[in-house]
């Protein structure tokens, strides 16, 4: 009888456990976090807002409302960008892979400089979890986020 009982605790354990994989992985996006798109304006010879924080896959728009041509060139990071010409009232867009800090000008005007910050996102699991049983004990749950390593590591 106790091997009965301690086979049903596994298979009920198991069970749980795939209840909360197919939760994880069933989310209606994939586990994967949103894009978004930022939009820096470029008026009376600035970028507005001058520094900005992003996630990995973002995207930012550049508007020129100035009277003038401006562009939006990478000085250092992790990848080179360069929107080249963007003529008055028109817009350019880069969509930034890599996480990194971004320092960028105006080859034209080069006292206008700004910086992107990218980051990692932190993927969303929505939806709700359900276990079918409880399992007397102790568990951790571990997450797991791709292409982080942990410190130390190489």
């Amino acid at each position: 009888m106790r091997k009965r009982t301690i086979a049903l605790a596994a298979l009920v354990g198991a069970l749980g456990a795939l209840v909360l994989v197919g939760a994880l992985l069933g989310s209606s996006r994939g586990g994967v976090a949103p894009t978004a798109t930022t939009t820096v304006d470029i008026s009376g010879f600035q970028f507005v807002p001058r520094d900005i924080t992003i996630n990995v896959g973002d995207t930012v728009t550049w508007t020129n409302s100035d009277s003038v041509i401006h562009t939006a060139t990478s000085t250092s990071g992790p990848a080179s960008f360069d929107t080249g010409n963007i003529p008055s009232g028109q817009s350019r867009s880069v969509t930034f892979t890599v996480a990194g800090s971004y320092t960028y000008f105006c080859e034209i005007h080069p006292g206008m400089t700004g910086t992107v910050t990218v980051t990692t996102a932190i993927p969303e699991f929505p939806g709700t979890m359900a276990f079918l049983a409880a399992v007397l004990g102790t568990f951790a749950l571990v997450g797991y986020a791709a292409n982080r390593r942990r410190k130390g590591a190489s």
